[in-house]
Formats: C-alpha cells, sequence, structure tokens
C-alpha cells in the first residue's frame, strides 16, 4: 500500500483502527518480514501477534513514536478541542496550507507525519 492510499484511509477513517494499526506497522517494516498483514488476513487481530503492533491510531503516544521514528526531530504542533466543532489536527513545520485533521489526534498526527514524509521523498525526487 503505498503513503497517498495509506492517507486516504487514515483521513476517511472514523476512529482508531487495528487493520489501518496492522497497516501503518506493514508500510514501515515494523513487524518482521514474515509476519506481514498481507499473508494473513483479518490482520492477525485478537492473535499473539496482534500484541506487538502498537495502537498507531487509537494511542497518541504511539502515533509520537511513530512521527519521531519517520520525522526524527521535525517540530510538530497538534491541536483538539479547541471550540466544539474543532476536529483533531496536526502539521510538522511551518504552516502552508490546511492542518491534518482526523478522527482522533492520533490519526491527525500520523496523516500530518505521512503527507510530510510523502512531501520530503517528492522533493529528493
Amino acid at each position: 500500500m503505498s503513503i497517498q492510499d495509506l492517507i486516504a484511509k487514515l483521513e476517511s477513517a472514523d476512529g482508531a483502527s487495528r487493520e489501518l494499526d496492522w497497516r501503518i506497522a506493514e508500510a514501515f517494516d515494523i513487524p518482521e518480514k514474515w509476519m506481514r498483514s498481507s499473508d494473513w488476513p483479518p490482520f492477525m487481530v485478537g492473535s499473539k501477534f496482534d500484541k506487538g503492533i502498537p495502537a498507531f491510531t487509537g494511542s497518541l503516544d504511539a502515533a509520537a513514536k511513530l512521527a519521531e521514528r519517520l520525522l526524527a526531530g521535525a517540530q510538530v504542533m497538534i491541536g483538539w478541542n479547541q471550540t466544539p466543532s474543532t476536529k483533531p489536527w496536526a502539521r510538522f513545520g511551518a504552516w502552508t496550507g490546511a492542518d491534518a485533521t482526523g478522527a482522533t489526534p492520533a490519526i491527525a498526527l500520523i496523516i500530518a507525519a505521512l503527507s510530510a514524509l510523502s512531501q520530503q521523498e517528492e522533493s529528493r525526487g
């Protein structure tokens, strides 16, 4: 799954998702290669292997660790609940347009991290 496909799935998520947690882990080789989710539908949720996959979409701590792994040392801003209608949002670096938003603060942070990573890869050509 490409980074853009993963971003699209995260943007359409309505909350934390173990399937998305597995997809994120798979995209960045977090499980051992022989444990890749595509080999074992439906993502071994609830299995002994599932315990080793962080809850990226539901845990801000797990999302922050992933962001640090992907964009070590990058400046990040994140917020939620400023107003009753504010969706969780995040961005890396200086504000240059719309912030990444998501159903949870963790999802917003992951979307922002993946978007920044994608921009870095595009600029490298």
